[in-house]
């Protein structure tokens, strides 16, 4: 399963398992955060498309550690 999800103005194509760099969510290390913007998912079956965005859909994840990316 994968799906297009839009953040802060960016869209990322994530995976299920899949490790991301976000740009700061707030919260700490350990915290759960939900995606609401999912634009497009593909599961094997099926493609779904939304217009925008899939109302009936949220993407979540767990915060693994903050940083900074290099200039």
């Amino acid at each position: 399963m994968q799906a297009l999800v839009e953040y802060k103005g960016k869209q990322f194509l994530v995976k299920e398992n899949m490790e991301i760099k976000f740009p700061y969510l707030g919260g700490e290390v350990g915290d759960k955060f939900n995606l609401d913007r999912v634009l497009y998912i593909d599961d094997s079956k099926k493609k779904e498309f939304g217009k925008p965005y899939l109302s009936s859909l949220s993407i979540s994840g767990k915060i693994l550690s903050h940083g900074r990316d290099d200039k």
